[in-house]
């Protein structure tokens, strides 16, 4: 295992302050516990997206990272999501070295750990040893042709690629080739064992819960089927509300009475409102966007006592108290064993442990050499 006292620096696509907590959050704030100096940068803070803020009056969302951690966030001026051209590369660099002071590009890391290939552009004003690629998700599906232009080299230049999935490992491998095999591995996203477990194993629960994004990746056909055919449950539905949701998704719910959209939720009551609940939802569309999804809601909701009714998230096992549905014609039949269910084997607690975050980052500083 490494020594501390290295300096580490995390590049993810989602900033310090976000209404979620992501991976690359638990493992900056426990990368520091260890002794190690973390610094953290959400994608570029460009010009354009304080602009954006300014004009929508957006609230600051609470802060994911511990104070131990130093938030350094990049700065341009045009977006780094934006496809390459030579006028965004001369205008970002330029604003980026010469107008804006980035402290984050004065100090040498170890380790630079990159969970976005937009990133890639800015890289070579960061004095770096060692650079790691960690994906989260299928970006070519998500993001089209633009990102292939960056994830193409920053596999190439990568010491190692932590994929958090099977699938993510081998969409690159088909995408950039085999040659990245040898130095590509996966570690999928953990949960926070301190904060999720049971807390009510006595109370008698009922009703079903989700948490989490409401966007393209949601099935809100398969939530409608699910409250039409059971009237006398109640499907609490956490989220921030989509902009769409006034025009379109609660007119198709006006007949649904026990659907309840309840907004947005501090992520420090998630374990709390969970531990309300009888079943715990994940129904996710079968889209190439939700091929390699994580399955760190799987451990969170398994943790705090929930059955799950879930679908399209890959290469799980068999695991007690998961309940996997193909589509509309098996989802009733699935989500009637979940809702069932009482017991819970013994094996269950090990197996979601097994799925915590201290192991994850273990295996993480083993990978980093």
């Amino acid at each position: 295992m490494n020594t501390p006292n290295k300096k580490i620096l995390i590049l993810s696509h989602t900033g310090p302050y976000s209404t979620f907590k992501i991976g690359s959050h638990h493992y900056a704030n426990m990368l520091s516990e260890l002794g190690y100096s973390v610094y953290y940068s959400g994608i570029s803070n460009s010009f354009f997206h304080k602009l954006r803020r300014f004009i929508a009056k957006e609230n600051k969302p609470s802060k994911k990272i511990k104070d131990t951690v130093i938030d350094k966030d990049i700065k341009t001026f045009l977006p780094l999501t934006m496809k390459e051209t030579w006028f965004k590369r001369v205008i970002n660099d330029f604003y980026a070295t010469k107008i804006i002071d980035n402290k984050i590009f004065h100090i040498e890391y170890d380790i630079v750990i990159c969970d976005y290939p937009f990133f890639y552009p800015v890289l070579k004003n960061i004095n770096y040893k060692k650079l790691i690629y960690r994906p989260t998700d299928n970006y070519a599906a998500m993001s089209g042709p633009k990102v292939r232009v960056y994830e193409s080299k920053i596999c190439l230049e990568a010491y190692k690629i932590i994929s958090t999935s099977d699938v993510v490992r081998n969409e690159l491998i088909e995408n950039y080739g085999q040659q990245l095999k040898d130095k590509t591995h996966v570690i999928e996203n953990g949960y926070d064992q301190n904060l999720f477990y049971n807390k009510n194993e006595t109370v008698n629960r009922n009703h079903c819960v989700y948490i989490g994004a409401l966007d393209y990746r949601f099935d809100f056909i398969a939530l409608k089927h699910l409250a039409e055919n059971n009237p006398n449950v109640f499907f609490d539905i956490y989220g921030p509300i989509p902009k769409n949701y006034s025009s379109v998704i609660k007119p198709n719910f006006l007949k649904c009475e026990n659907v309840t959209f309840k907004g947005e939720l501090d992520y420090l009551n998630v374990p709390d409102i969970l531990n309300r609940y009888k079943v715990g939802l994940l129904p996710l569309v079968d889209n190439d966007s939700n091929k390699g999804r994580s399955p760190m809601k799987l451990w969170e909701y398994l943790s705090c006592g929930l059955n799950v009714v879930y679908a399209n998230i890959d290469h799980v096992g068999a695991i007690p108290c998961l309940y996997r549905y193909s589509d509309l014609l098996d989802i009733d039949s699935i989500f009637k064993k979940a809702y069932d269910e009482i017991e819970k084997p013994s094996s269950l607690l090990a197996e979601i442990e097994s799925n915590s975050w201290s192991g994850k980052v273990n295996l993480l500083l083993k990978y980093m050499g």
